[in-house]
């Protein structure tokens, strides 16, 4: 199966053999483990518990999603993964540096108050396994009318799944 889903991914898509292998490791993953949890057999909440058992650190390995620096925030969210005392969001510090990652000096000591929604493509109001499939269906969208087009700017792409992943899990309500 994950042969038949990287083929597929490899050519619908503008992504490198081995990315698109790891998307499709995460696919056979999904069949292999969870698909009886995943509805329509199963409820969402017990595929994403099962997704997050079995699959999710096997495809943030073979990403390359790491947390080199430990604090809490992988490396493609993370604006310097080589300093625990940077990344987004970040309590201010008043030590002169842009720890929270919003190229702000200054105003360091405010939060940024991130809508947790972002990846709810299906609108039901919660961020999930669902939106991920959405997500993975339009990903490589390029002609301005993509799905899952997060960002706005036309394409479905790696910007999307960033933003996406930031948001996975989130309840809207």
């Amino acid at each position: 199966m994950n042969g038949c889903v990287t083929s597929c991914i490899i050519e619908n898509s503008e992504l490198t053999p081995s990315c698109s292998a790891c998307f499709g490791e995460q696919v056979s993953c999904l069949v292999d483990n969870c698909l009886t949890q995943c509805p329509p057999f199963g409820t969402e909440a017990a595929c994403e518990i099962c997704l997050l058992e079995f699959c999710i650190d096997d495809f943030n390995v073979c990403a390359g999603i790491v947390d080199n620096d430990l604090d809490g925030v992988e490396n493609i969210f993370d604006c310097d993964d080589t300093n625990s005392s940077i990344y987004p969001n970040a309590p201010g510090t008043f030590e002169g540096i842009d720890n929270n990652c919003d190229g702000d000096i200054m105003g360091d000591e405010l939060t940024l108050e991130a809508g947790p929604c972002e990846g709810d493509l299906d609108s039901d109001l919660a961020v999930s396994v669902l939106d991920l499939g959405i997500l993975l269906g339009d990903f490589g969208c390029s002609n301005g009318n993509c799905l899952a087009d997060i960002t706005g700017d036309g394409f479905t792409n790696i910007n999307d799944i960033s933003i996406f992943l930031a948001s996975f899990g989130a309840d809207c309500e």
